[in-house]
């Protein structure tokens, strides 16, 4: 990703006319036709309440969408969060068989491969400033995705927790985010 990163910005800059440098560099090389090999989207969904916070084992929920334009790099071989220079892998609690787009994207000879899986994440970590990496099958390894922050506008229950260390969520309570907040996944 760096690399690509790096000739986004090359490509950006001589394209500039004030050499301004891109805030988002994949986005650029989109605009002007050239695909990454591979990128990952995440989101993390935070529990709705205090109850579903300490139903969850004070844990959010991690959705990943990992995509490849090689098969075999899918699915992904391991996700983990790095604190303080401590990589932590998560647990994965779904994971969906990976798909081929319909299409190639504008530009491209050959179509992604898509991977959805979702992971607990230990929202204390999150606190402490977590940079999300994964490891894709075969050569590819310590892909950063992005960091995981709680901002001003996050529930007070999760940022404010002083006593927030993690434990085993609730089957049900899992079950109810997962069906609420991602109903094109998961139906109840």
């Amino acid at each position: 990703m760096i690399g690509t990163a790096i000739f986004a910005l090359a490509l950006a800059a001589a394209n500039s006319s004030a050499g301004k440098v891109p805030s988002n560099p994949i986005a650029a090389m989109k605009a002007a036709g050239i695909m990454p090999t591979r990128e990952v989207a995440s989101d993390l969904c935070l529990p709705a309440t205090a109850d579903e916070y300490e139903a969850l084992g004070k844990n959010g929920v991690l959705r990943l969408e990992a995509a490849s334009l090689l098969s075999p790099e899918l699915p992904l071989r391991r996700i983990y969060i790095v604190v303080k220079g401590l990589r932590i892998p998560l647990r994965q609690v779904a994971e969906f068989d990976k798909q081929q787009d319909a299409a190639p994207a504008k530009g491209q000879q050959q179509a992604y491969w898509r991977q959805v899986s979702y992971y607990l994440v230990p929202l204390n970590l999150v606190k402490a400033g977590a940079k999300l990496t994964v490891d894709f099958s075969g050569q590819r390894s310590g892909f950063f995705v992005s960091d995981l922050t709680l901002s001003q506008g996050s529930p007070a229950f999760a940022r404010l927790d002083e006593y927030d260390t993690p434990g085993e969520p609730d089957d049900e309570a899992l079950a109810g985010l997962l069906a609420r907040e991602y109903p094109d996944d998961f139906r109840s």
